[in-house]
């Protein structure tokens, strides 16, 4: 395999040896390695603060992250009453989020405040406006199918105002 590489005076590699410098180092004698342009303890004082940056950032990341699952958590919380009271308690938590981000819809009933709704959040709250008030006013309960999908618009929204996701 190395005979090519013999026959034109090249030694086998186990004959190498570390000790000595093969003799064509001899003739590098004009390059020398000049001085570290990086002062290691100015390196590592700006390793140092970039680490205490990377653990800020990891902090307010993990701060910020656990503040939105716990507002998300406490917009979930209407979601835990009985059947009976759900639209009636969804309509107040809603009514007062809406109130607390958007003052001008103070005076907005039924059908244009589920539209609204559906305007800011993203969701689909309007195809429930033809039994909106019925639900409201204790007339009838949502079917649990429906009361499933209100459940479902709701998180939507909450996603949509707490994290910013559109999903």
């Amino acid at each position: 395999m190395f005979t090519h590489l013999m026959a034109l005076g090249w030694p086998r590699p186990l004959e190498l040896t570390l000790t000595e410098p093969p003799p064509w180092v001899a003739s590098l004698r004009d390059i020398h390695p000049g001085p570290s342009l990086v002062n290691p303890e100015l390196a590592l004082r700006w390793q140092g603060w970039l680490w205490c940056l990377l653990a800020i950032g990891t902090l307010a990341l993990l701060g910020s992250v656990l503040v939105r699952w716990r507002r998300y958590r406490q917009w979930c919380q209407p979601l835990a009453c009985p059947p009976a009271l759900l639209v009636s308690t969804l309509h107040s938590a809603l009514r007062h989020a809406a109130l607390v981000r958007w003052p001008q819809a103070r005076t907005l009933q039924g059908a244009p405040w589920l539209h609204f709704l559906d305007q800011q959040g993203g969701g689909n709250f309007a195809q429930f406006s033809d039994e909106w008030l019925r639900w409201l006013y204790g007339q009838q309960q949502p079917p649990p199918a429906q009361a499933r999908e209100l459940a479902q618009q709701y998180r939507r929204l909450g996603r949509r105002l707490i994290w910013g996701w559109p999903w």
